[in-house]
């Protein structure tokens, strides 16, 4: 009876053995999406020759969070100017929110990598993957990252700056 038991189990055993060795494949492997990683004080960790690569193929974005004054004595070449004071004021206009893509990363600099870490904090709040660059503005240039060219005299009244940083700059009308 025993015996009778013992094949009948491998009888019905038999059939579920065959398909789990048949459906058994191996797994694609997945893509890992990119891990972030940052250093203890909060600055991004990816090496600047890799940040400027990114940005030249339009796999991410730099912002210059520096102020007006900054900007017009030198900002980089294709960075958008989204100053750290209307970050922080929440001033930012549609047009320069809609600048900022969700879906790439975020770098953003300032002159020595400290403003960065606020800019960084607020924006990422908003659904953005900031990674602020400890790196300032004259590090940059010396990695490579290029500076833009002056405007000539007759470009001098448009501006690569937010609407947000010209209006701020624009000077009161006298009452006769």
């Amino acid at each position: 009876m025993i015996r009778h038991f013992a094949i009948l189990l491998c009888v019905l055993q038999a059939p579920i053995l065959a398909q789990e060795t048949e459906t058994k494949q191996p797994k694609p492997a997945q893509s890992k999406k990119e891990e972030t990683k940052f250093t203890e004080s909060g600055h991004s960790a990816d090496p600047l020759e890799v940040i400027l690569k990114r940005v030249k193929k339009k796999e991410a974005v730099i912002i210059d969070v520096r102020e007006d004054y900054e900007w017009d004595e030198g900002h980089l070449k294709g960075a958008k100017f989204v100053p750290l004071s209307q970050i922080k004021a929440d001033n930012l206009s549609k047009k320069t929110l809609k600048g900022l893509p969700k879906d790439k990363p975020i770098y953003c600099h300032c002159f020595s990598g400290g403003r960065v870490l606020l800019a960084g904090k607020l924006l990422k709040q908003k659904g953005y993957d900031m990674r602020p660059i400890k790196a300032g503005y004259p590090e940059l240039l010396k990695a490579g990252f290029k500076e833009a060219k002056p405007p000539t005299k007759k470009e001098k009244g448009k501006s690569e700056k937010s609407p947000e940083s010209s209006k701020s700059e624009a000077k009161p009308k006298k009452n006769p």
